[in-house]
C-alpha cells in the first residue's frame, strides 16, 4: 500500500494556451498534497502524487473502497484546486478613473488617475488585498 502513486499527464499544449507552467501547478497542489514533479522542459509533463503520504492518506481512512477515493481526490483536484486567478470571479474589466482632489498643502486641485476593477461573480466581500489583487495604478 505505501507504495501507490497517482501518475498525472498534462496536456502541454493546453498549458502553455493557458499560460501555466509545472512550478505554477507544483506550487497549488504542494500546499495540500506531497507530490514529485517533472519539468517544463521535458517532453511529458508528468506529475505525481503518492497516495500514502500523511495529507493523502486521511481520504483514504474514511473509506475502504481505494477506487472510490482516487475518484474523491480526483474530484477535489479538478474542482477545488484554483490555479490562476480569484474564485468566484467569473469576469472582470478595468477602468480608469480621474478624479480632481484638493491638496490642502498648495492649495490646488490636482488631477489624479486611479485604475478600478469591476468584477462579476464575487460572492464573498474580501478587499482586493485578502483576494490577491490591488487596486493603487
Amino acid at each position: 500500500e505505501k507504495g501507490l502513486v497517482l501518475r498525472m499527464l498534462f496536456n502541454k499544449e493546453k498549458m502553455i494556451m493557458y499560460g501555466l507552467r509545472m512550478i505554477d501547478i507544483y506550487t497549488k497542489i504542494n500546499e495540500n498534497y506531497g507530490n514529485y514533479i517533472s519539468d517544463d522542459n521535458a517532453e511529458q509533463c508528468v506529475m505525481r502524487i503518492s497516495l500514502f503520504n500523511p495529507t493523502v492518506s486521511r481520504i483514504f481512512s474514511q473509506s475502504d473502497d481505494y477506487i472510490a477515493a482516487i475518484r474523491a481526490l480526483e474530484h477535489n483536484l479538478v474542482y477545488n484546486v484554483l490555479l490562476k486567478g480569484v474564485k468566484n470571479i467569473n469576469k472582470i474589466s478595468l477602468k480608469k478613473l480621474n478624479k480632481n482632489i484638493y491638496d490642502n498643502d498648495t492649495g490646488v486641485f490636482q488631477k489624479q488617475s486611479r485604475w478600478i476593477l469591476n468584477t462579476d461573480g464575487l460572492q464573498d466581500r474580501r478587499g482586493p488585498a485578502q483576494a490577491g489583487g490591488s487596486l493603487r495604478g
